[in-house]
């Protein structure tokens, strides 16, 4: 508790720095995990493809002691833009900043994530939020809602236009099937995975926390409507890989 504490000491330190309007606050809840609350103005002031947008927004931000092996959550004080803006809950004003896995890998890629949440992720969803306001479209393009945006993000990053490929790609990252660099590529496409989606697959295992990689691949599955179908399949393996190695632990 008392390192969860200093660490969050240390976001609230940095956020002070970037974000000299918020108000932090530690708290603790009982046995819960502490979280960092900040609440506050937010300053955006940034430019894209010839687009200069200057505002100010009125935030409440919630860091998890998980940080950034988990997202901070990010909502909407204004409730006229949080009822408007097409990526934003209509109750308590929160942003889907983006998809899990594609957030985590830039937070995974820098010395210092807070930052980086800061002033790229933020600045970027704040961004759409006020070029939204003025001209009714997204300035970055706009994916699907949901877990349909999901697919989406995977698709491209494995570079890929099939659905069960992509699936298979992040079962192997979860190591839900066996995995070699040597081995023929999951996605199917017969090259070994060392000359074809290895890379991929080891950034995903590298940089995305197990649990946090499986909640986008339910996502997947759902956009696919593939979920009950694979899932049972993943227990079933599980179970047998169980067996097997008690089996293999009592001839020992």
């Amino acid at each position: 508790m008392v390192t969860e504490g200093a660490t969050l000491n240390s976001f609230a330190s940095e956020m002070r720095l970037i974000c000299p309007n918020l108000i932090n606050t530690i708290v603790f809840i009982g046995n819960e995990e502490p979280y960092l609350k900040a609440e506050g103005a937010v300053a955006l002031d940034a430019e894209y493809e010839g687009v200069r947008l200057v505002a100010r927004f009125d935030l409440e931000i919630i860091v998890p002691s998980s940080f950034p092996c988990d997202i901070p959550r990010v909502c909407l004080c204004d409730s006229s833009l949080s009822e408007v803006y097409p990526h934003a809950s209509e109750g308590d004003g929160e942003l889907c900043l983006g998809v899990t896995g594609d957030i985590l890998m830039r937070l995974a890629s820098t010395t210092s994530p807070i930052s980086t949440f800061l002033i790229e992720i933020l600045r970027d969803n704040l961004y759409s939020v006020e070029y939204y306001r003025r001209y009714h479209a997204m300035p970055f393009g706009d994916r699907s809602h949901c877990s349909q945006g999901v697919l989406e993000h995977y698709v491209e990053f494995f570079d890929t236009n099939a659905g069960p490929s992509v699936v298979n790609l992040i079962r192997s990252s979860l190591g839900l099937v066996s995995y070699g660099r040597n081995h023929k590529c999951p996605c199917g496409s017969g090259k070994k995975a060392l000359d074809c989606h290895g890379k991929a697959i080891e950034r995903l295992k590298r940089e995305v926390p197990r649990e946090m990689l499986r909640r986008d691949y339910v996502q997947v599955l759902d956009s696919l409507g593939m979920t009950q179908a694979i899932l049972a399949k993943d227990a079933a393996r599980a179970k047998l890989r169980d067996h097997n190695h008690r089996t293999s632990q009592r001839r020992q």
